[in-house]
């Protein structure tokens, strides 16, 4: 301890140093120290965890990107598939709808047809009528001149058969 005072120093005073500082120490190792390394390393955990939900966040966006681009073309895929079905579906309802157009003008057509030919026939049928009550009245009128009643009537239905005979067998 001779030597300590030799070089200037109290034993006494260093010893009171030394546990002072050894006290001060401990004291400030349990009572700052620790706290404030818990504090740090919470800290520490706090940054690491924010860059682990960062990468995380970064991953996940670019995996929804990369989803988003697949849904995209998917999309696009399904919509050209619904686009071609339906000119596809268009096409074949035109040629139905032509088809059934065609179908219904013949069948207006034959209608028509039918229904000139009925007409034609009644037509026919009524001149033939005028034919023979103009055939009688100019017979009538010509035999009233040179024939006697029982005569003209006799004559007259002669006429009228051969006319009828004609006209079924004509028919």
């Amino acid at each position: 301890m001779e030597k300590l005072t030799v070089l200037g120093l109290d034993t006494n005073l260093f010893i009171a140093q030394v546990v002072n500082f050894t006290l001060l120490f401990f004291a400030l190792k349990y009572l700052l120290f620790r706290p404030l390394q818990g504090v740090m390393q919470r800290r520490r955990d706090k940054i690491a965890q924010g860059l682990k939900d960062a990468d995380d966040a970064a991953r996940t966006l670019i995996e929804a990107d990369s989803r988003r681009l697949e849904i995209i073309t998917a999309a696009r895929a399904s919509a050209e598939t619904i686009m071609s079905d339906t000119k596809v579906a268009a096409h074949e309802l035109k040629k139905q709808l032509f088809d059934t157009a065609v179908k219904n003008s013949e069948g207006l057509v034959e209608q028509a047809r039918h229904k000139a030919a009925e007409e034609f026939e009644e037509a026919r049928k009524n001149l033939s009528k005028m034919a023979l009550d103009l055939s009688q009245t100019v017979v009538g009128k010509v035999l009233n001149e040179v024939f006697t009643p029982e005569q003209k009537e006799e004559i007259l239905n002669k006429a009228i058969e051969k006319i009828k005979t004609s006209k079924t067998s004509g028919a």
